[in-house]
């Protein structure tokens, strides 16, 4: 294994490994200004830091990255909890994106994915004193696109708050009663419902059933993940069905397509 000591001047890390047919440790790391980089031909890892939820890249964040030799087995990341950065703006650790699927702890051991590109991102939050008023602010992210998408709530309907409906995602606790806001099952084109977290400090486990409970009267931000699982689980259909369509006539592969269809609706990805 081979180590990347980042530190506080790294915000984004670029490792490439690869598998060589004639040296069984072909790893090579080369330092280059802000980023190191491990240069290669085939399975590479990509680390880096963005601030949540505009997705600016920050330029610190990431305190160590661990490559497996060869390129494919288990890859380690960490970021660090919170950093200042040169303008005085404290940056809070909120979740890891790699391969789309979300993680809250700083550190994370993962399989990278072998035959294609590993993605590793850091989300930080901009933090300052105080709380809020009494609402929910919430943002629906799609792990594959690994950015918050736009113009879209993750909310389904709300128990005992005051919701304007639609592509609203602000949600209003006065009361006197504990408010439930559940999400919305799938995005199109953005993938299944896949955990709530609510940022806190540190970074609150996440909650993969669809409600999400806060008391009456309390401020809350929370983040809707939505993903299309890696690798796509409607590809083998997708390439079955290009295949019969280069050989046969259209409606012979109507029963393919159906099969697509379905897989790709249920998805999230039609």
């Amino acid at each position: 294994m081979k180590a990347i000591k980042a530190g506080s001047i790294v915000g984004s890390v670029t490792a490439v490994v690869e598998r060589s047919l004639s040296l069984f440790a072909a790893t090579a790391l080369v330092i280059v200004a802000s980023a190191a980089i491990c240069e290669a031909q085939t399975n590479n890892l990509t680390v880096n830091s963005l601030s949540f939820p505009t997705g600016q890249v920050l330029t610190e964040g990431i305190e160590n990255v661990v490559v497996p030799e060869g390129g494919c087995g288990v890859a380690t990341v960490t970021a660090v909890p919170s950093f200042v950065n040169s303008e005085g703006v404290k940056y809070d650790f909120v979740f890891w994106n790699i391969d789309a699927t979300p993680y809250t702890t700083t550190e994370v051991n993962f399989e990278t994915l072998c035959s294609s590109p590993s993605t590793a991102t850091a989300w930080f939050l901009a933090t300052g004193p105080g709380s809020g008023p009494p609402q929910v602010d919430t943002w629906a992210f799609s792990l594959n696109h690994n950015a918050v998408i736009a113009n879209t709530s993750p909310i389904q309907s709300v128990a005992n708050g005051t919701w304007s409906g639609g592509s609203s995602t602000v949600v209003y606790t006065t009361g006197t009663a504990p408010v439930t806001i559940t999400a919305i099952p799938k995005i199109s084109g953005y993938g299944r419902f896949t955990a709530w977290e609510e940022i806190a400090l540190p970074p609150s486990p996440l909650a993969t059933g669809s409600a999400f409970t806060v008391a009456a009267d309390s401020s809350a931000w929370a983040i809707g993940f939505y993903g299309i699982p890696v690798p796509d689980p409607c590809e083998t259909l997708r390439l079955e069905l290009q295949s019969c369509l280069a050989d046969l006539s259209g409606k012979a592969c109507l029963p393919i397509g159906k099969a697509l269809s379905t897989c790709e609706s249920y998805y999230g990805e039609d």
